[in-house]
């Protein structure tokens, strides 16, 4: 089964040295008889295997909870709250963690210092992550999940294009870096008008108009969803809707 999920991989335009960044949900991968941290690894091995140690693979690590209530993001401890997946992933021995004390990603391979490291203080916007997966046209490896109600790096294209329901909003915050370093530094986040607007469901249609036009690769594996989407070609398709429509993403306007 798992070399038959390496071949789709390959078959969605997963290939040697490329850096992935994953969104999974693998509860339905039950068939495989393993625990569920020996099925994650597993997935892991499988994606590291196609990619190589010169490729990244990266996951989204964020912590909500823990900054209402911990009030301190640990970079090597804090662990992530996105899922088993990004966790093994970053615990795996030379995995590096950016600092943002909600929207942190961790990344293992040796492209990671590109995306994880020198980052601004921003969530998803310049000099973030996210803004480096744009320029080095990251594939986006969604496992089980759509596209439209899980992709952080959607915000990224919202914020370029200046949506008019989110505005960054700014709060200190105490980081102990992967030095050990201690710092209160003041964070941007990209937030949603919840004051003044209620917000509708994504737009199901969206993740159709981009598999038809070639935006999105899709399998369906033992009756798993798996899609690839590189980030460039899903920046220029939205943000190019955008100029007509800002609300693209969402099933109809607030």
């Amino acid at each position: 089964m798992i070399k038959d999920f390496a071949d789709n991989l390959a078959s969605l335009g997963i290939k040697k040295n490329d850096s992935i960044f994953v969104h999974s949900d693998l509860s339905n991968f039950k068939n495989l008889k393993l625990d569920f941290w020996s099925l994650n690894n597993i997935i892991f091995e499988t994606i590291l295997e196609i990619v190589g140690n010169e490729g990244a693979i990266m996951v989204p690590t964020f912590t909500y909870n823990n900054f209402h209530s911990q009030k301190i993001f640990n970079n090597k401890k804090t662990f992530s709250e996105t899922g088993i997946f990004s966790e093994l992933v970053r615990t795996k021995k030379n995995s590096l963690r950016s600092n943002h004390p909600i929207f942190s990603v961790s990344s293992y391979g040796k492209k990671s210092e590109l995306f994880v490291r020198n980052n601004s203080l921003n969530s998803t916007g310049k000099g973030t992550p996210f803004d480096r997966m744009f320029h080095f046209n990251t594939k986006i490896l969604h496992i089980n999940i759509e596209l439209v109600t899980r992709c952080t790096y959607l915000h990224f294209i919202e914020e370029k294009c200046d949506v008019p329901y989110r505005y960054s909003k700014y709060f200190s915050y105490e980081v102990i870096d992967q030095d050990n370093k201690k710092q209160n530094l003041l964070f941007e986040n990209y937030v949603r008008k919840r004051e003044s607007l209620k917000f509708p469901n994504y737009s199901k249609k969206l993740q159709n108009l981009l598999i038809t036009n070639n935006i999105t690769k899709k399998k369906i594996f033992k009756k798993n969803l798996v899609t690839v989407t590189e980030c460039q070609k899903l920046f220029k398709f939205i943000s190019t809707k955008m100029k007509k429509n800002k609300f693209i993403l969402w099933e109809k306007k607030f």
